[in-house]
């Protein structure tokens, strides 16, 4: 059995369209956060959404001033910082960046984080402390400095 077929012809579809069928078959707690981190990226000037090809089904986020990704969300509900492709900034504002998001989401996952690729569960991640806000609120930070 096939549950969440794509209706249609998916090698024919967007990247964004493959994202949201995707993203659809998740719990609703899942998509309520994921329309928060989209709606930011969609508003904010000082950032960039991008849809790589879709066979990825992700966004990533940009901060196109320094040519940053942000952060990545996957379509299967998780979230990654990819602090390995920020090799450009100076390590005190990488370091910076860690320790604000370990306080907005009363965590330490980001610690250690600077040479790995690995995600992580987003309403794990994001549901503790101010949670979404708390998370958006650093990269707005970010974006400022």
């Amino acid at each position: 059995m096939i549950l969440n077929w794509f209706p249609g012809d998916a090698s024919k579809a967007q990247p964004k369209e493959l994202f949201e069928w995707r993203a659809g078959a998740l719990p609703a707690k899942y998509r309520a956060m994921i329309d928060e981190l989209r709606m930011f990226a969609d508003n904010e000037a000082a950032f960039d959404i991008e849809w790589p090809s879709h066979a990825d089904r992700r966004f990533v986020v940009w901060e196109p001033k320094r040519g940053v990704q942000c952060f990545i969300v996957t379509a299967e509900g998780a979230i990654s910082v990819p602090f390995s492709k920020w090799p450009d900034l100076p390590p005190p504002l990488v370091d910076a960046v860690i320790t604000r998001l370990n306080a907005a989401l009363a965590t330490d996952w980001f610690t250690g984080r600077q040479r790995k690729k690995k995600g992580f569960d987003l309403y794990y991640l994001l549901r503790s402390g101010p949670g979404v806000q708390g998370f958006l609120d650093v990269w707005r930070w970010f974006a400022q400095r």
